[in-house]
């Protein structure tokens, strides 16, 4: 696939690979910046690529993660300190779905978790949001401690939502 100066991680779903190939920084070159590909995962092939769009202030793109065919991407992070709209790509094509109305600063070392219906929830160091994955519409959204912007990614598990909190006598 195509070269990056930044090794992103990368979401695999069936026989396709999805990554975020960095070649520039902001403001240089956006939103060509950091496209979003999709490869054939045993040749390599570019199948798609995808511009996130670009506001003044965002930050690099993220793929958020992949669940039943959606591709979640958005320009969200640097520590939690930009938020903007998640993009929900179709998995096979990389053709929009539907973008959020309400922004996230989830970024891409805080990583996002689907409930089994396929909703994807995102979290930072101050709340954390359940997305409706047809519609891009917020179910959901609770606030939270996490001591270290950037590292705040939920786990899911049995129907719970496992985060740790900052409480008495250190992180919980």
């Amino acid at each position: 696939g195509p070269s990056s100066i930044i090794a992103w991680s990368p979401c695999i779903e069936g026989n396709r690979i999805f990554v975020v190939r960095q070649t520039g920084f902001i403001p240089n070159g956006v939103p060509d910046e950091s496209k979003v590909y999709a490869l054939n995962l045993a040749t390599g092939q570019t199948l798609w690529s995808f511009s996130c769009p670009y506001a003044s202030g965002d930050w690099t793109t993220n793929v958020y993660g992949v669940h039943d065919g959606r591709v979640y991407v958005g320009r969200g992070g640097n520590g939690s300190s930009v938020s903007a709209p998640v993009f929900c790509l179709d998995a096979a094509s990389g053709a929009i779905l539907w973008s959020s109305a309400e922004e996230v600063a989830t970024g891409s070392y805080d990583g996002v978790v689907f409930t089994d219906d396929g909703d994807p929830i995102f979290a930072t160091h101050l709340y954390i949001r359940r997305l409706n994955h047809l519609t891009g519409e917020t179910l959901w959204n609770t606030v939270r401690s996490c001591s270290v912007s950037g590292d705040c990614g939920p786990a899911l598990s049995g129907g719970s939502i496992y985060v740790d909190e900052v409480g008495p006598g250190g992180q919980k």
